[in-house]
C-alpha cells in the first residue's frame, strides 16, 4: 500500500473526560457497530481475549504478505458526533512498524468529512493517539466512526486496537488550517476538486497534522457566478475567473483555489424541455413533440456543413460542425399562418452569427440574424412577423442555417412554431363611449359619473 507523505504523529496524553463518551470499542464493539471490510481489503479481524490495553479483550488484525488489511468500524444508526472534539485510540503491534492510515468519517464508501492521519508510529507498546474532528458541527449524521488501513509493504505483522471513543478532550488547542495554493481550468458546466487540504492543530501542546476532506471547510468565492464549492463539490458556474478561500471552524485558511472556467466544448446539459401545449405547436425537431415527418436535416446543397445526430443527456441534438451554410428541407409544407413565433434553442462554443431562413416556394426567403452566448443553451422566441414579408407563412418548406465566420461549431434543438393559448383576461380595455353625458344614465363607467 502507498505510504502517505505527512509527518507522523506520536502522542502519549492523560486526559480527563469532560464530557460523556461514545465508545467504538472497548473489549467488544459498542451498541450497534460491526466492522465493513474496505475494498479490495484481505482482512483477518477478531476479538482478541488475550491481549487488553485495559479490561479483558482488544481488537486484533492480521496484516497479510499482499495487498492490504483494512476497514471501518461503522454504527447502524447514524450518530450526532457534533458533541466530540476529538476520537482516542490505542494501538500496538509485534513489532515496530508504520502504520500507514488511521483516521474517522470513513462510512464506506462515503467520505464527504473524512480526516486522517498518516505513517503513524507502532510499537511493541500500547501507545494513545488523539485525532481531532475538524469539522464537529458537520458530523449530524454520520456511520464511519473509525477506520484504518495498512499495507503490506512492511511485511505481515499483526496489529492490535483497544479503546477506541469519541470524547470532548482539553488536550485539543488551536486550528491552523491550510488549502494548497493551486489554480484549476474545469470548463463551464464541469466539476472540479481541489487537492491537498491539512489542519494543523495543537494536541497537548504539540502541532500534528491531519489530511481533512474539502466539505470540512466552508468556502467563499470571490465571483459565485463564475465558480463555487459546496459541500465538497467544486462547482464551475460561467466563464470567467473566481479566486476561492476557505475557513475551518472558523478559521481563515492559508492558501487560495484560483478557479479559470473557460468556455466548455460540447454542451454538459440537454436544452430546456418546451413546456407549451402540443396543441398551440407546430414541431420540426424536438423530443417534446411529435415533428414533421421525413425531414432531410442534410440535404446536398454544396455545404461544407456536416450534421450529425448527438445524444445529450439523453436527449436528442443536432450538432452542426465545419459550419459554413446548411438547409433543412421539411418533409412537408408547413402552414404557420396561424402561429405567432418560430422557436429555436442553440449551444456554441465560440462566438459566432446565425441567420435563420424561412424559406417559402421561389424561393422566397428572410433570415433572422442571432448571436447566441458561448457555453450556455440559448432560445430563440422570433416572431414570424419578422419573415412575412416576403416569406409566405401559409407555405413555408425550407429552412436554412448560416454561420459567420464559418466553419464553426453549433447545436440545435427544439424548432418549432408555435401560438399563444387565448389569454385568461382581457389585453385591452372595453371601447369608451361616446355618447352624449346628457343622454345618459350611467350606473358603471369611467365616461359618465354613475348614479351614486
Amino acid at each position: 500500500m502507498k505510504r502517505f507523505l505527512l509527518l507522523p504523529f506520536l502522542l502519549f496524553s492523560i486526559c480527563s473526560i469532560v464530557n460523556a463518551q461514545l465508545s467504538v470499542f472497548s473489549d467488544s464493539y459498542g451498541a450497534g457497530i460491526t466492522f465493513a471490510d474496505f475494498g479490495g481489503s484481505i482482512n483477518a479481524v477478531s476479538i482478541d481475549n488475550t491481549v487488553a490495553r485495559s479490561g479483558t479483550s482488544s481488537f486484533k488484525a492480521v496484516v497479510p504478505s499482499s495487498s492490504y488489511t483494512g476497514g471501518t468500524f461503522k454504527i447502524a444508526t447514524p450518530q450526532n458526533l457534533s458533541a466530540y472534539n476529538a476520537v482516542s485510540f490505542w494501538v500496538k503491534a509485534d513489532a515496530t512498524k508504520t502504520l500507514n492510515v488511521s483516521g474517522i468519517c470513513d462510512n464506506s464508501p462515503i467520505t464527504t468529512y473524512q480526516a486522517e492521519y498518516n505513517s503513524l508510529p507502532v510499537s511493541t507498546t500500547w501507545t494513545k493517539y488523539i485525532i481531532p474532528i475538524p469539522a464537529p458541527s458537520k458530523l449530524t449524521a454520520e456511520e464511519g466512526l473509525f477506520h484504518f488501513a495498512e499495507g503490506s509493504d512492511e511485511g505481515p505483522y499483526t496489529l492490535w486496537f483497544d479503546d477506541i471513543q469519541y470524547e470532548n478532550s482539553p488536550a485539543i488547542g488551536a486550528f491552523s488550517p491550510a488549502i494548497t495554493t493551486q489554480t484549476l481550468t474545469p470548463l463551464v458546466g464541469g466539476t472540479f476538486t481541489p487537492t491537498g487540504q491539512t489542519l494543523d492543530v495543537l494536541v497537548n501542546g504539540v502541532s500534528q497534522t491531519i489530511k481533512v476532506k474539502l466539505a470540512c471547510f466552508d468556502f467563499m468565492s470571490s465571483n459565485t457566478a463564475v465558480a463555487t464549492i459546496t459541500n465538497g463539490t467544486g462547482t464551475a458556474v460561467g466563464a470567467g475567473t473566481a479566486v476561492i478561500t476557505g475557513t475551518l471552524k472558523g478559521v481563515a485558511a492559508t492558501g487560495t483555489i484560483t478557479v479559470n472556467v473557460g468556455a466548455a466544448s460540447v454542451p454538459m446539459t440537454a436544452a430546456p424541455t418546451p413546456t407549451r401545449l402540443a396543441s398551440n405547436v407546430i414541431s420540426v425537431f424536438s423530443n417534446a413533440y411529435t415533428d414533421v415527418a421525413g425531414t432531410d436535416f442534410f440535404p446536398n446543397w454544396g455545404q461544407s456543413t456536416t450534421v450529425t445526430d448527438i445524444q445529450i443527456a439523453g436527449n436528442a441534438t443536432k450538432k452542426y460542425s465545419n459550419l459554413n451554410y446548411q438547409g433543412i428541407v421539411l418533409g412537408s409544407a408547413i402552414d404557420a399562418s396561424a402561429m405567432e413565433f418560430v422557436h429555436f434553442d442553440v449551444w456554441t462554443p465560440t462566438a459566432l452569427t446565425l441567420d435563420f431562413f424561412l424559406i417559402s416556394p421561389g424561393p422566397v426567403e428572410k433570415p433572422f440574424a442571432a448571436s447566441p452566448a458561448t457555453g450556455a443553451w440559448v432560445g430563440y422566441d422570433v416572431p414570424l412577423s419578422a419573415f412575412n414579408p416576403p416569406v409566405a407563412l401559409n407555405n413555408i418548406f425550407q429552412m436554412k442555417l448560416v454561420g459567420t465566420p464559418s466553419s464553426g461549431t453549433l447545436y440545435l434543438d427544439n424548432i418549432y412554431f408555435y401560438k399563444n393559448p387565448p389569454s385568461a383576461v382581457p389585453l385591452v380595455a372595453a371601447p369608451t363611449p361616446t355618447r352624449l353625458a346628457s343622454n345618459v344614465i350611467s350606473v358603471f363607467s369611467n365616461a359618465y359619473t354613475n348614479v351614486a
